[in-house]
This record gives structure tokens, C-alpha cells and sequence, in this order.
């Protein structure tokens, strides 16, 4: 049985450092302008992680509560943690935005509360707490369902931290686009739209193609008809998605606006983010972890339950 018990937490610990690479690539592929493809794999693995993440806080927690030591898996054995590193990014990012691609392409929520909402993923660096210091993450006996218990020297970290990372995602709705490098692209697209109408350059196709190359137009429509397109049709199948493009109109003008300066931008920042977020994890983890063990040394929390 112990045995059973080690190896589910080994899986579990895989889960959380997959689940950690997979933020660090979800950004990356965004600074490097990766495949629509690639991004749909790491959109599908990503709703996979976070299943499995809420799936394993349902069982341990079941257990806990089998053995009627709920409370303590809940508050002194980190189960918040394992409940807010997966229940909020299953509902608010990887599950609206796979539900969103089943449908067909459809983005469920606007750019900026999207942007904002992907600064929760940092939410799973506080699962690493459950594994760093002495005592933690691997059962010692049948009478601790749930793991060690952080020890009181460090329970407070995760708490700060969970705090900043919601600060921050409340930050980058607050203020727009969250103030990242790409932030004027939108009204700078708006102000082309607005060009187009009073320069009259509709007419004059040397002269519009030169205007929309120099402002990152994807494509421009007048009255139903192509006028300018960047890349052809089987570049936009591979390139880019619903989520990469904005379309602004105005009156018989369509204009789709190139996202993808506004989202490397914020893939880079999500970058130093997640460099940041992990450095204080495992800097916690482990100065933290000397402070004492993570075993509870009271007789209640040792003896064997029939």
C-alpha cells in the first residue's frame, strides 16, 4: 500500500513539472511566433494538466476526508493549494479556451480579460511547495492520506504569493492590454481605419499598399472585395487563429488588425513572470523547509486508524 502511495505521488509530482513546462512553453510559443498547430497541442495539454491537477485534489481530499482528517488536508497540508493551482485555470483558461476551439474557433471572452486571465497559470508554481523541504509531498504511513504538512514557518508563502498573482491578473485588466510593450497596436490599427476614410486612398492602390504595409494591416476590405492581403489563404490557415487577429469596420471598410505584436509582447512578459514566481517558490521551498520538518510530531496524527 505505501508503496501504491509513493508511486501515485511520483505521477502527481510528473503532472506538476509538466504542468510548469507547459506554462513556459504556452509563452514561448508566443515570442517565437510558433505554428497555429503547436499552439493547439499545448491549448489540448494544457486542459489535460489541469484536469489531472483538480482531479488529484478531489481524490486527496476524498481520502482526507475518509480518514475525517479534512480540515487538516485543507488548511495544514496545503489542500487550498492544491485547489487554487487547478480549479481556477480548468474553468477560467483551459477549459473556456478548449471549449471555444470545439466550437469552432470561437474565443470565449475578450482579449483583454483573456490576456489577463493566462497571469493564473502561475497559480501552479505554488504546487511545488507540496514537494520542496524535508517531509513533504511523500507519505509516511496510512494515517497521513494527504502528505506532509507545510511546515508553519512557510505557510504563509503560498498564501502572498496566490494574493500577488490575482493582483497582478486584476492589474493587466485594469490597466490596457496591461501596459506591455504592444499596447498601442490596437489604437494605433483604430487611427488607420480612421486614415484610410480621409485620405482617400482606396482608389490608389500603389500608394494603400505602401500605407497598410508600413502599419501591419493583415488584410483590408471595401465593399466585400479583398484590397490588400498580407499572406495568402493557406499562410493564414497556418499561422493564425481567431485569437490573432482583430477585425475593426467602418461603414463599407473591413480592416483585420495583426494581434501578434500584442501577444508576443505579453508572451515575454509571462516569461519573466513565471522566472520570477518560480525563483520565489523554490527560494521559499527550501529556506523554508530548514526551518523545520513537514511530519506533525503529535501522537493523534501517527497512530494507525483500523
Amino acid at each position: 500500500m505505501k508503496k501504491t502511495r509513493i508511486l501515485l505521488e511520483i505521477l502527481a509530482l510528473a503532472a506538476v513539472l509538466a504542468a510548469l513546462t507547459h506554462t513556459v512553453l504556452d509563452d514561448l510559443v508566443l515570442v517565437i511566433d510558433g505554428s497555429l498547430l503547436l499552439r493547439r497541442r499545448l491549448l489540448f495539454a494544457g486542459l489535460g494538466l489541469d484536469l489531472f491537477l483538480f482531479m488529484e485534489c478531489i481524490l486527496r481530499g476524498y481520502h482526507a476526508f475518509r480518514y475525517r482528517q479534512f480540515r487538516r488536508y485543507l488548511v495544514r497540508q496545503g489542500g487550498w493549494i492544491d485547489l487554487v493551482a487547478s480549479a481556477p485555470l480548468l474553468l477560467l483558461v483551459s477549459g473556456p479556451a478548449v471549449l471555444g476551439e470545439l466550437a469552432g474557433g470561437i474565443v470565449p471572452v475578450s482579449l483583454g480579460l483573456g490576456l489577463a486571465l493566462r497571469h493564473l497559470r502561475l497559480l501552479r508554481f505554488l504546487k511545488l511547495l507540496r514537494y520542496l523541504g524535508p517531509g513533504m509531498g511523500f507519505p509516511g504511513d496510512d494515517s497521513a492520506p494527504a502528505g506532509g504538512e507545510l511546515p508553519a514557518s512557510r505557510r504563509w508563502v503560498p498564501l502572498i504569493l496566490a494574493v500577488a498573482v490575482i493582483a497582478l491578473a486584476g492589474i493587466d485588466l485594469l490597466i490596457p492590454w496591461g501596459g506591455s510593450a504592444g499596447a498601442g497596436e490596437l489604437p494605433h490599427q483604430e487611427r488607420t481605419l480612421a486614415a484610410l476614410q480621409e485620405e482617400q486612398l482606396l482608389d490608389q492602390p500603389g500608394e494603400l499598399r505602401r500605407f497598410l504595409e508600413a502599419r501591419g494591416v493583415l488584410l483590408l476590405e471595401y465593399r466585400g472585395t479583398v484590397l490588400y492581403s498580407r499572406h495568402d489563404q493557406a499562410d493564414y490557415d497556418r499561422l493564425y487563429g481567431p485569437g490573432d487577429y482583430q477585425v475593426l469596420e467602418a461603414g463599407e471598410i473591413t480592416l483585420f488588425s495583426d494581434l501578434k505584436p500584442l501577444l508576443r509582447s505579453h508572451g515575454a512578459a509571462g516569461l519573466r513572470y513565471a522566472t520570477l514566481t518560480g525563483v520565489l517558490v523554490l527560494g521559499a521551498g527550501f529556506l523554508g523547509g530548514a526551518g523545520g520538518s513537514g511530519r506533525a510530531p503529535s501522537g493523534r496524527s501517527r497512530r494507525k486508524r483500523p
